[in-house]
């Protein structure tokens, strides 16, 4: 039944961790879509499965109540560029135009029209108006960094080839050496949202090795301040206010938590008035 199937779905975006809106992002589809599968409204198209099996969900579960975690990790780890590349021959018309997966009992519905195009890919170089080194090494270090964290907090992280996946298809490009300079704050923003989640799971704080979880606190409210300099004068306030202590090192795990937050909060506040 479709309704079972929506709600073993749902069984598996909370196991991974995900909200509704994170999830459909990843996923590349608006959260009303999401919505619809979850409450059986819609049937889920292949090339969407293809893309939620990227990110770990263990899709014979969903639709047939198999458990199959070893297949799972295998399509998370093996065919997430592979995957991508075919789910978007699909949605193209090169196969399988109008292949629909469906949950309905232990029958897949899936009609069948093949078509052979040859086609000549061009490959397209950076250039003066993608970004940087420099800048590209900031987007990796973000990247490894989601990675790092999920390894500790997650129990089906992602790996390095399913976060770039992610990232590419946010960003709508093949490679991110492709970035176009104006995407790059929106890049930035993106992978940190996601850093930021990550660090906000319950057990992040015990799972982090060392002080890695105050450490990377830290880090954040440091770049903060560099790139907003009103910040920091307007923290160190808030915290002598509110904490009654003048450094960050003296606030407890939780007033740091919730400083991070205010933090985070102003930050947006200020950008949004500039």
């Amino acid at each position: 039944m479709m309704e079972e199937v929506a709600d073993r779905l749902i069984s598996e975006r909370v196991r991974l961790g995900y909200s509704k809106a994170d999830f459909a992002r990843e996923i590349d589809i608006t959260r009303n879509t999401l919505r619809t599968y979850e409450i059986a409204k819609s049937n889920i198209p292949s090339n969407i499965l293809v893309r939620m099996g990227s990110l770990g969900v263990d899709v014979m579960y969903v639709l047939f109540n198999q458990r199959n975690p070893a297949q799972a990790e295998s399509l998370a780890e093996q065919t997430r560029r592979e995957g991508e590349r075919l789910a978007e021959q699909m949605i193209s018309g090169n196969t399988m135009s109008n292949s629909v997966i469906a949950g309905n009992g232990s029958t897949i519905n899936n009609i069948n029209t093949t078509k052979h195009v040859s086609k000549t890919v061009a490959e397209v170089k950076p250039g003066k108006g993608h970004i940087t080194d420099e800048q590209a090494s900031t987007i990796q270090k973000l990247v490894d960094d989601i990675v790092v964290i999920e390894s500790s907090v997650k129990q089906k992280p992602r790996g390095h080839k399913a976060v770039w996946t992610a990232f590419n298809r946010r960003m709508k490009i093949p490679s991110y050496r492709l970035l176009r300079l104006e995407q790059f704050d929106d890049a930035c923003n993106y992978l940190r949202s996601t850093v930021g989640r990550l660090m906000k799971q319950k057990n992040a704080r015990k799972k982090l090795p060392g002080d890695e979880w105050r450490n990377r606190k830290y880090r954040y409210i440091h770049a903060s301040f560099k790139e907003i300099p009103e910040l920091e004068t307007w923290f160190k306030r808030h915290i002598k206010a509110k904490f009654k202590v003048d450094s960050k090192a003296d606030l407890s795990d939780d007033e740091l938590e919730q400083a991070y937050t205010s933090l985070s909060n102003k930050k947006r506040e200020l950008a949004k008035r500039k």
